[in-house]
């Protein structure tokens, strides 16, 4: 996918509520071309999920640092897709915080994303959906796609490939 910091996804918070993990109905910020989304089949019995989930990106990009956004949802019969949790990680930290290790062009990287903690049991009927997505508007600065990250005064497109782990082996 291509990610513009100049149009960033929006990460969907009521701050009336002084939280931000509210659930909110993701159905249309789905629809993004910079959004990749993966659905379980429909659902023929209930699922139940609870704890940390936890997600390994196998990722290259044409740029030295970008962010990855992983987001859980239950998507009703109706297509409604309502956030359960979510995790977020700027790939220059992605094996420590301490410093930060720029990637290389064409070169894949596994990136392991924690989301946040759930509990849920997902109806007959509803798919889990998990989408990725290198930004979250109104939750992180959008990141530059440069050393300098969200601080930097440029800007720079990122293409972004992501794998699996069978072609990707870690």
């Amino acid at each position: 996918f291509t990610y513009d910091p100049e149009n960033p996804s929006t990460h969907i918070i009521d701050m009336s509520e002084n939280e931000l993990e509210v659930p909110e109905n993701y159905t249309d910020e789905e629809k993004r071309t910079d959004m990749l989304s993966y659905s379980t089949g429909v659902l023929e019995k209930e699922f139940t999920i609870t704890g940390d989930a936890q997600a390994v990106i196998y990722l290259s990009s044409d740029c030295e640092d970008t962010d990855l956004m992983v987001r859980i949802t239950d998507v009703d019969e109706n297509g409604c897709s309502m956030k359960l949790a979510d995790g977020v990680m700027s790939v220059r930290y992605r094996n420590q915080f301490e410093h930060p290790e720029f990637m290389e062009p064409g070169k894949v990287y596994p990136v392991t994303i924690r989301t946040t903690k759930l509990s849920h049991t997902f109806r007959k009927g509803h798919q889990m959906r998990v989408t990725v997505t290198s930004s979250a508007k109104n939750f992180i600065f959008p990141n530059s796609n440069t050393r300098e990250g969200f601080a930097s005064a440029r800007t720079v497109v990122a293409q972004i490939s992501m794998g699996s782990c069978s072609t990707h082996p870690g």
